[in-house]
């Protein structure tokens, strides 16, 4: 407690490696994804830096979804300049400190809001020990998905930290860091969606303000998106699926069905191994009660988040993170693969989660209420 008091980050930088060597450490080097012959990493185009000229065009969209996201690709290629395909440890290894990044970045978010140790390590840990980080941790194939928080926290961090600044300006890092992002995963579109509903409806800011701090990110999404809209892969090599007509609805429908899968795999790691897009239900009635269930438990939810923020309840941030990250996979016209329901898109929205239920905690807590203690034994539920 002396350390954490005194050296508060440095000391949770620290407990959420043990806890990542510890929960990880039982699959640490498996070969399970690693070694398949299809998995990522071990394509020819992917064996060194001097193939990052092709990774970054249209030509590579072929082994990517026809999705234009070469960065971590390319890092791919980079560390296979000097790393073995089959040097399985090296490959955990890195993928672990990426997700401990990622940690430690989603403490220091909650850092700045609540300040202390305490909410900081709670989702630290929670982020750090949860079940669905295994889906993404563990395959090479998924480390667009491993990066896009990694960039999301850092940009939204470099953010948090510079808006009280003399310029009142959005950072050159934050703008840099974004672009990259950008190149990693469609999510990052969402960034600017959840600053503005930050800085209206958490700070109340003017609209020269929103034009200050809000829009260079906003233009820099929109200067980048033609790469995603517009770059296809040669429709010899890649085709991308069908769907007939309607079926972007009916596929939404499917996705808000989703929803209570996904929040028994956020709230309490079920099910993760189930394949979603067998065990979903298919909807294909407008009128269906549970279309019309769940989609009253999602309004209510992000109703819930913009009254916090109103409030100016730093948990409502984490509850509209949540929701908004979601939005790129909602629809077929933008996210047009087979599995478009899935658990790795939940990797994203575990970082709301964590800043949400950390923000419950820190409340109940300078409350004095037990509840708020109760909620530490989530991270060895997980």
């Amino acid at each position: 407690m002396d350390m954490l008091t005194r050296h508060p980050r440095t000391s949770i930088a620290a407990l959420l490696a043990l806890a990542i060597g510890g929960t990880f450490g039982v699959c640490f080097g498996n070969s399970m994804f690693m070694a398949a012959a299809d998995s990522v990493h071990r394509l020819p185009l992917l064996s060194g830096w001097q193939h990052l000229p092709t990774i970054f065009s249209s030509d590579f969209l072929l082994f990517s979804d026809g999705k234009f996201r070469p960065l971590s690709y390319g890092l791919i290629a980079v560390v296979r300049s000097f790393v073995d395909a089959d040097s399985l440890y090296i490959w955990h290894l890195l993928f672990l400190l990426i997700h401990w990044a990622n940690a430690i970045l989603v403490s220091r978010i909650v850092e700045h809001f609540a300040g202390g140790w305490r909410a900081p390590l709670f989702a630290g840990l929670l982020f750090a020990v949860h079940p669905l980080a295994t889906v993404i941790v563990n395959d090479a194939g998924f480390l667009h998905h491993l990066l896009t928080p990694t960039i999301y926290l850092a940009v939204l961090s470099v953010y948090l930290r510079s808006e009280q600044g003399a310029t009142g300006r959005t950072p050159y890092a934050a703008l840099g860091l974004f672009a990259l992002g950008l190149l990693v995963s469609k999510v990052l579109f969402t960034l600017p969606v959840l600053l503005l509903a930050y800085e209206v409806i958490y700070q109340r800011s003017d609209w020269r303000r929103l034009v200050r701090m809000v829009a260079p990110l906003a233009l820099t999404g929109l200067v980048v998106s033609p790469l995603w809209w517009l770059l296809k892969p040669h429709p010899l090599h890649f085709s991308y699926i069908v769907f007939p007509p309607g079926a972007t609805w009916f596929t939404l429908y499917s996705v808000i069905s989703a929803v209570e899968w996904y929040a028994r795999g956020l709230l309490l790691g079920s099910g993760i191994p189930v394949n979603l897009r067998e065990a979903v239900p298919q909807i294909y009635d407008l009128a269906s009660w549970r279309l019309a269930a769940l989609t009253g438990v999602m309004v209510a939810v992000l109703a819930s988040g913009f009254v916090l923020m109103r409030r100016r309840q730093w948990g409502g941030i984490g509850i509209l993170a949540m929701v908004v990250v979601m939005l790129p996979f909602a629809s077929t016209t933008w996210h047009n693969v087979d599995d478009y329901v899935a658990w790795k898109y939940l990797y994203m929205p575990l970082a709301g989660l964590s800043l949400s239920l950390a923000w419950a905690m820190d409340q109940m807590r300078a409350g004095r209420r037990r509840l708020g203690v109760l909620l530490w034994l989530i991270v060895p539920l997980f």
